[in-house]
């Protein structure tokens, strides 16, 4: 008589565990890098967004310099020109994602591919002191949050980035 070779029932079952295992292990870290794998490419284009933005408005008001158009909140100023926006609630960020306690607010808006644009002050009123000197004058603050308001932990470094706006609408990361 002839002897059938195969698995049992219990090989099968010890190998699918295994599978399971090592697969409930890799999934979340995947999942982690595939979301700090985006962050980069989105937050790049925010930038080169804002700068070309900030071209279009001195562009179209034959102006010089920002303040001669956004006079007060920068972050109105430009939701004009982005297509899309829509007005955001005040929005709370942890002021780094290393101090949880710390924590600051902010209005602004979200455009269509999610990125949300924030303003937490008026323009200062002193030269950006750590700037080079191919930079002008007073600035803009602005804060741009690369996934959005409510999404994730809204931590400045994590998923919410600094940048200051000079008057000639150059972007300076901070």
């Amino acid at each position: 008589m002839m002897k059938l070779k195969g698995f049992t029932l219990a090989e099968v079952l010890i190998t699918l565990a295994i599978i399971g295992v090592v697969a409930a292990i890799t999934l979340p870290n995947l999942a982690t890098n595939i979301q700090k794998a985006s962050i980069g490419p989105t937050l790049a284009k925010a930038v080169n967004t804002l700068e070309n933005v900030n071209k279009t408005i001195l562009t179209d008001n034959t102006a010089r310099q920002l303040e001669q158009v956004c006079t007060t909140d920068y972050v109105a100023c430009i939701q004009d020109y982005l297509a899309g926006s829509e007005i955001t609630t005040e929005q709370s960020y942890k002021a780094s994602f290393l101090d949880a306690t710390s924590a600051f607010s902010a209005t602004g808006f979200v455009t269509n591919d999610g990125v949300a644009y924030y303003q937490s002050a008026a323009p200062s009123t002193t030269a950006l002191a750590t700037a080079p000197t191919d930079y002008y004058g007073r600035y803009y603050t602005i804060y741009i949050d690369v996934d959005g308001p409510g999404k994730g932990l809204n931590a400045v470094g994590k998923d919410t980035f600094l940048f200051y706006v000079d008057l000639n609408g150059t972007i300076i990361p901070y």
